[in-house]
C-alpha cells in the first residue's frame, strides 16, 4: 500500500454501519432450499449447523489478529497472509529445512548457509504469501460478481418475459446500470444502498414465507419427493443419461441423491457464508475496530436461524424440486414480481461491495486515495497515484465491470443448473479457503504461545536473530514466544543469563516496534489450548478436502450444463409453479 493513503483516513465506519453492511452482504437466505434438496435433511443440517460453528469462529480469529497486530501489518487479507508466512517461516523445523536445502544447494560452490540468506528465504515467503492470497481474494469476488451480473440478467428476463431482449443485451443494461454505482469511492460511503441492501433482503424472505404458506406444496396431489429428483419430463435418452430409477421413492421414475449433489450443497453453503474475504478490509474502516466481536454477534444470530429456516422450510415445501432461482418455485403472481424487484436491488448492493474489495485492494495498492475525489497525492506515488481520484476511479471501475460482464456473456447459458454449479465452483475456489482455511492457519502460525518442543527450539534459533536489520513484526511474535519460554523453563546459570540477554535485547526492539500501535500481550490473545488448536486443524483439513470436491464436480457440472462460449440462447423459457412436470402441485 501506497505511503501516500493513511489507513487512519479510512475509519469512519460506526459499528451500526458495518453491521448492516455484512448482513445485507453476507445473508443469502434463498440458496437454503436448493442446499438442502442436494445434501438432504440430516446432512444439511449438520453441515448448516458445522459451517456457521467454524466460519463464526473463523470470523472472530481475523478480527482479533486485526486488532491485536499492528495497523500496517493487518489491513487487509494479503497482508495478513504476508506476516503469518513470515512467522511461520522461522518456526524452528521450517529454518532447519531451509538450512539443509541452503547447504544443499552450497555445496558444489563450497560455501554454507548464512543468516542473511535465511532471512531473505523468509521475506520471499511472505511476499509469496501475500501475493497468494490477493490473487486468491481477486479470483473469488471476481467470479462472485459474475454470478451477480448474471443473475441480475435473469432477474430483468422474468420481469419483462415478453419483451424482445435477449440475454446478451439485458446484460448490456445491466452494465449501464451498474457503472455509476460502482464509483462509490468506499464501503463507508455506501450507506445509502445498505439500507436499501438490507431493506429488501427482508421483503425477499417474508415473498418466501408468504408463498410457501399460501401454496402448501405438500398438501398436493403428488407433493414433493425428498430422496430422489423427478425424471418427469424427459425423453428416453435423457432418462438414460440421467440414469433414472423405476420408482424412486414417492415419484415414477427418478434418479437418487449423489455423492457429488451432496458436496456442491456444502460449498454452496460455504459460499453462503463466505463474507469473511472482505472481514479484515471492512475493520480497516471501523472507527472502533475493537468492537468487531459484537457485530460478529448481532450477524449471526441473525444468519443461522434464517438459513435454517429457510433451509427447511424450503426443503419441506418443494422436496427435490428446490430451484437455485426460488422464485420458479412459486406462480407467476403479483408477490413474485415483487420479490424479483427485490432480489434486483438486492443483488445489486451485493455486487457493489463485492466490486468495491476487489477495487480498492488494486487503487490502494496504486496509491489512490478512496477518500478523495479531487485531491490528487503527494507525488511520490506512480502515474495513477497523480492522477485525479474521480477520473482514475471513472475509468478503471468502469474497465473492471466491463471485463466481467464479457464473462458473464461468455457463460451464458440456460438457467438453473449453470447458476447452482456456477455458485458452487465459486465456494470451492474462494469462499471455503477464505472462510475455513485462512483464518485457522494464520491463528496458528501468529498466536505467541507455541508447544513446548516449539518453546525449547526457539532458545536457540532465536540467539541467531537478536541482530535484526530491519524492523519485521514476525520477530516481535517470536520475541513474546521467548519471554514465555524463559520464564517457564528451567536453565542451567550459564544459560540462564545468556538467554536473559538474548531477551532483553530482542524484546527492547519489540516494544519499540509496537509502540504506539498493538500491545501484543499474551492475556490479550487468550489460551490455546491443545483442544481449541486440533479444532483449527481439523476445520483445515476439511475445508481441504471441500475444496478438491467441489472444484472437480462443479467444474464437471459447469461444463455439462454450458452451451458454449458465447452460446447463450436469446431467451429462457422459464416454467413457474405447477407447470414444471416436477413440480409437486404439476397441473398440465
Amino acid at each position: 500500500m501506497a505511503a501516500a493513503v493513511e489507513l487512519q483516513q479510512l475509519r469512519r465506519a460506526s459499528w451500526a454501519e458495518v453491521t448492516a453492511t455484512l448482513l445485507a452482504f453476507t445473508a443469502f437466505p434463498m440458496t437454503m432450499p436448493v442446499a438442502f434438496a442436494r445434501a438432504g435433511w440430516w446432512v444439511g443440517s449438520v453441515a448448516l449447523v458445522y459451517m456457521a460453528a467454524a466460519s463464526w469462529e473463523s470470523g472472530v480469529l481475523l478480527g482479533k489478529l486485526c486488532v491485536l497486530l499492528p495497523a500496517e501489518q493487518a489491513s487487509d487479507y494479503p497482508q495478513l497472509a504476508a506476516a503469518a508466512m513470515a512467522t511461520a517461516s522461522r518456526h524452528p523445523y521450517a529454518k532447519r529445512l531451509r538450512r539443509a536445502w541452503a547447504s544443499l544447494s552450497a555445496m558444489g560452490a563450497g560455501s554454507s548457509a548464512d543468516e542473511p540468506e535465511l532471512e531473505r528465504s523468509s521475506a520471499a515467503w511472505a511476499a509469496f504469501g501475500r501475493r497468494g492470497v490477493a490473487a486468491l481474494q481477486l479470483l473469488t469476488y471476481y467470479l462472485a460478481a459474475v454470478v451477480g451480473i448474471i443473475y441480475l440478467e435473469q432477474y430483468f428476463v422474468q420481469l419483462f418475459p415478453g419483451s424482445s431482449l435477449c440475454q446478451a443485451q439485458w446484460i448490456f443494461i445491466v452494465l449501464l446500470l451498474m457503472a455509476p454505482l460502482q464509483q462509490i469511492p468506499t464501503f463507508k460511503d455506501s450507506w445509502a444502498a445498505t439500507i436499501l441492501g438490507a431493506t429488501t433482503l427482508g421483503v425477499i424472505c417474508l415473498v418466501f414465507f408468504y408463498q410457501v404458506g399460501s401454496g402448501r406444496p405438500w398438501e398436493c396431489e403428488l407433493g414433493p419427493a425428498y430422496e430422489c429428483f423427478s425424471c418427469a419430463g424427459m425423453s428416453k435418452n435423457e432418462a438414460r443419461d440421467a440414469k433414472c430409477e423405476t420408482p424412486c421413492g414417492n415419484i415414477s421414475s427418478g434418479t437418487p441423491r449423489s455423492f457429488a449433489d451432496v458436496a456442491e450443497a456444502l460449498n454452496l453453503m460455504a459460499y453462503s457464508f463466505g463474507g469473511h474475504g472482505l472481514y479484515p478490509e471492512t475493520i480497516r474502516e471501523m472507527k472502533h475496530p475493537q468492537g468487531w466481536r459484537s457485530v460478529m454477534v448481532v450477524v449471526y444470530s441473525v444468519l443461522l436461524p434464517l438459513y435454517m429456516l429457510c433451509g427447511l422450510l424450503g426443503f419441506a415445501a418443494y422436496g427435490t424440486f428446490a430451484n437455485a432461482n426460488i422464485n420458479l418455485n412459486w406462480p407467476n403472481n403479483a408477490m413474485n414480481k415483487v420479490s424479483i424487484v427485490a432480489n434486483m436491488v438486492n443483488v445489486s448492493f451485493t455486487l457493489l461491495i463485492t466490486q468495491l474489495l476487489q477495487v480498492l485492494q488494486v487503487e490502494l495498492a496504486l496509491g489512490v486515495d478512496p477518500t478523495a475525489w479531487w485531491r490528487t497525492g503527494d507525488g511520490s506515488g506512480g502515474v495513477a497515484a497523480r492522477m485525479r481520484p474521480v477520473v482514475f476511479r471513472l475509468f478503471f471501475r468502469s474497465l473492471w465491470l466491463g471485463s466481467q460482464v464479457l464473462l458473464a456473456e461468455m457463460l451464458l447459458s440456460g438457467e438453473g443448473d449453470t447458476l447452482f454449479a456456477l455458485q458452487s465452483l465459486v465456494g470451492s475456489v474462494g469462499m471455503l479457503a477464505l472462510t475455513f482455511l485462512l483464518p485457522f492457519g494464520f491463528h496458528l502460525a501468529l498466536h505467541p504461545q507455541h508447544e513446548q518442543p516449539y518453546r525449547a527450539a526457539n532458545h536457540t534459533t532465536l540467539l541467531d536473530e537478536t541482530e535484526l536489520g530491519e524492523a519485521d513484526p514476525a520477530h516481535i511474535w517470536l520475541g513474546d514466544n521467548l519471554a514465555n519460554s524463559i520464564e517457564s523453563e528451567e536453565l542451567d546459570d550459564g544459560a540462564s543469563e545468556d538467554m536473559h540477554g538474548a531477551e532483553s535485547s530482542l524484546l527492547d526492539k519489540s516494544h519499540q516496534l509496537r509502540a504506539g500501535s498493538s500491545n501484543m500481550t499474551l492475556s490479550e490473545w487468550g489460551p490455546y489450548s491443545v483442544a481449541r488448536r486440533w479444532w483449527h486443524l481439523g476445520n483445515i483439513v476439511v475445508g481441504v478436502v471441500l475444496m478438491g470436491l467441489g472444484l472437480y464436480y462443479s467444474v464437471q457440472d459447469l461444463v455439462g450444463s454450458s452451451t458454449g462460449l458465447f452460446n447463450g440462447s436469446c431467451q429462457i423459457p422459464f416454467q413457474y409453479s405447477p407447470m414444471d412436470p416436477r413440480d409437486p402441485c404439476y397441473a398440465p
